[in-house]
């Protein structure tokens, strides 16, 4: 079938490592082989399918490196690698995906720092890094993506203050830092993510007022503190942190119902399109 421009052999029961006969189908342009039992290393004959726009191996039990070959895939639009076995680094190779719109590598076993590069991936929606065992500071020019909507990098061990520059993201409506080691307080410019509908930093070293001061307004009466600001917020957590002052009076004027995170309960991706308020500060 060396004519197939799309296959889609996910939710089924394959197992085994995949096969090289892939690298037979060139033209392929959409690969998804997620929600299997698929073991092994991501195969070196994938390196020949260079018209790829999609490839989806999310929620196998793929192990090893992600290889560098990754830099031949500049057509890739959409990557899912997650809910794998993955250990390594974040290849230099992905600096070239810049056509890149989705990439998720969340709950591998990936270490190291998260690259600058990727904030050079200016064409980016939604990146997920969460659930792996990155360290290291969240890197600045994340900030720089004005197209990026979507950001998680939560369950690592990363470090540093939540960088100034993510107040840049205008179109950011999901942004979770939660469970990592991160320190100092919430940036002021937060604020300005006026798109913004969850923000989720709990589980983290984050200290000072939940409203800090903005130099030339008087904000006793919380009315321009950079929370405030988030008109469109449904959940908000900033539990398990070392927050001081007093809770922002802005917070119980929402109309919506005001509902209570169980420690335990996970937030979805999917949880992102639903709509409700969430308020979490134990």
């Amino acid at each position: 079938m060396s004519e197939l421009r799309g296959l889609s052999l996910s939710f089924n029961y394959f197992s085994g490592t995949i096969s090289p006969e892939f690298s037979k189908l060139q033209k392929l342009q959409v690969l998804d082989l997620s929600k299997n039992y698929l073991h092994g290393e991501i195969p070196n004959s994938f390196s020949l399918l260079t018209n790829l726009i999609g490839l989806d191996l999310s929620n196998n039990q793929l192990h090893g490196e992600i290889p560098n070959f990754f830099s031949l895939f500049t057509n890739l639009d959409y990557l899912d690698l997650s809910n794998n076995q993955l250990h390594g680094e974040i290849p230099n190779s992905f600096s070239l995906l810049i056509n890149l719109t989705y990439l998720s590598i969340c709950q591998n076993n990936l270490q190291g720092f998260i690259p600058e590069f990727i904030g050079d991936l200016s064409k980016l929606l939604e990146l997920q890094l969460s659930g792996n065992k990155f360290t290291g500071n969240i890197p600045h020019k994340l900030g720089t993506n004005g197209l990026l909507g979507y950001l998680d990098v939560s369950s690592n061990k990363l470090s540093g203050p939540i960088p100034e520059s993510l107040g840049s993201c205008k179109l950011l409506g999901f942004l979770d830092l939660s469970h990592n080691q991160l320190t100092g307080q919430l940036p002021v410019n937060i604020g300005k993510l006026t798109s913004l509908r969850f923000l989720l930093v709990a589980n983290n070293n984050l200290i000072g007022k939940i409203t800090p001061k903005i130099t030339g307004y008087n904000v006793t009466n919380f009315k321009n503190s950079s929370i405030c600001n988030l008109v469109d917020l449904e959940i908000l957590d900033l539990s398990y942190n070392k927050f001081n002052g007093e809770v922002p009076h802005c917070l119980g004027n929402t109309s919506t119902q005001l509902s209570v995170l169980n420690s335990n309960q996970i937030i979805s991706r999917a949880s992102f399109h639903q709509h409700y308020f969430l308020l979490v500060i134990p």
